[in-house]
């Protein structure tokens, strides 16, 4: 499932693509970020680990990386294509 998302980073809104893949424990998140300076920043792809209520830590995550994640996450966890993913998530499990 795709969606463009709205998010809120360092008092900003900030836009990003997401892809969710939502047939695995735990689910990914594949974003793609339409911010310039962002993409300056992080790359232009980020992944978040999820189980469908909250961002899972990674390896990776500096506290940058952490934080921008956790902004998209919170960003992108009232969208229908998300609560649409969610629900089947649990289905699954």
């Amino acid at each position: 499932m795709q969606a463009n998302v709205p998010f809120l980073f360092r008092n900003q809104v900030c836009y990003c693509s997401i892809y969710i893949d939502a047939s695995t424990a735990p689910c990914y998140v594949f974003v793609f970020l339409l911010d310039k300076n962002l993409i300056e920043e992080f790359g232009t792809d980020i992944t978040i680990k999820t189980d469908m209520e909250s961002r899972l830590p990674r390896k990776d995550d500096i506290t940058g990386l952490a934080g921008i994640r956790e902004a998209i996450f919170q960003g992108m966890k009232s969208l229908p294509v998300f609560i649409e993913a969610r629900d089947k998530y649990r289905l699954l499990a």
